[in-house]
């Protein structure tokens, strides 16, 4: 009885206890890296709380036309918020909306629910006016709240929910999980573990789509020639990801020069590890030679100077500001912080 949701069980049983006791909150914030599961535990709460035949058990059957209505955000007593198309934040008028829509009746269920998206993206305002449907939650509703850092609210915010803070997955735990659910191969399942940093949801994605990996094989092969490149052939690399009529769409683009950069992360924190001695895992088995070689021409301090400018970039990318003018900054920044002559 684990709602079909692979790790973080402790926070099910939580729920499922508070359903079963009859005390549910009405307000939760889930929070924790991209990929973990927050979106997914709102969800399977949210079915939870509404199937017709979780009944004493709290456990929803996610077959039937609720939980099927809910899992497709198409079931009339439940709305999601979050950033819009050609947006960088979420407005105080979406808030508004969900005011409205929060202070009905429910239409064909027991409870009314709301799910905000990321709300690291929430602006000041759009927070404010939440605050007081926080504190003042109508008794069919309940607030679901998804963030990648608790610190990224205001904490009057984090004050008025029940905090939830998930955590990846062991790596053999996921591995295992992978190999269960998915039928992957014992390697392949370890393999596509570490990557994902034992986040359920990112190994999924990898498993099932495999230009993920394609894409993932190409940025691992340019980042060490990008290290030992001038700063002109650096450049000249960023025009390659912008090229004349790009036809990909601004969501796309940002999405994944996110994932380029992440992936530079990654690679970069395995080089910092061996570089500074660690015994610690690394996160890229697959490419462990490379990961060797940078090491041998890096020192920890310029390796964890170069991991702060890929967070930055990465970050400016999130906050929508001007995806070519980011990635140009950060090929100068990485001339200062890690200058090809090294």
């Amino acid at each position: 009885m684990n709602w079909d949701y692979a790790g973080n069980l402790w926070a099910v049983d939580m729920l499922r206890q508070q359903m079963l006791a009859g005390v549910t909150r009405h307000a939760y914030l889930f929070s924790g890296p991209p990929g973990v599961g927050r979106r997914t535990l709102a969800l399977r709460f949210a079915q939870a709380l509404n199937c017709p035949q979780a009944g004493v058990s709290a456990e929803p059957c996610l077959t039937c036309r609720t939980c099927r209505q809910i899992a497709d955000l198409q079931f009339p007593d439940l709305q999601l918020v979050e950033v819009s198309e050609g947006r960088s934040e979420i407005l105080i008028d979406q808030v508004r909306q969900v005011k409205q829509f929060l202070s009905l009746s429910p239409y064909q269920s027991p409870a009314k629910i709301a799910i905000f998206r990321d709300y690291q993206f929430a602006k000041s305002s759009a927070q404010n006016a939440l605050l007081k449907t926080l504190e003042e939650t109508p008794g069919s509703a309940i607030i679901l709240i998804t963030v990648d850092a608790l610190e990224n609210l205001l904490p009057t915010t984090v004050s008025r929910c029940e905090v939830l803070r998930l955590r990846p997955m062991p790596i053999p735990t996921l591995a295992a999980e992978l190999g269960t659910r998915l039928s992957l191969p014992e390697e392949r399942a370890g393999l596509l573990a570490s990557i994902a940093g034992g986040r359920f949801g990112t190994a999924r994605q990898l498993a099932e789509d495999p230009d993920l990996l394609t894409r993932r094989e190409a940025w691992l092969n340019i980042y060490p020639r990008l290290t030992s490149d001038t700063l002109l052939q650096r450049l000249q690399y960023v025009e390659t990801l912008f090229p004349k009529n790009d036809r990909v769409g601004a969501r796309d683009k940002r999405r994944n020069l996110v994932g380029m950069f992440n992936t530079w992360i990654s690679l970069e924190r395995d080089v910092l590890l061996l570089a500074s001695g660690s015994g610690a895992a690394v996160a890229n088995p697959d490419v462990l030679e490379t990961i060797q070689r940078l090491a041998q021409r890096t020192t920890p301090v310029v390796s964890a100077a170069a991991i702060r400018c890929l967070e930055r970039a990465a970050g400016r990318i999130d906050h929508y500001m001007n995806s070519r003018l980011v990635v140009e900054n950060l090929m100068l920044e990485l001339e200062e912080e890690r200058p090809s002559r090294l």
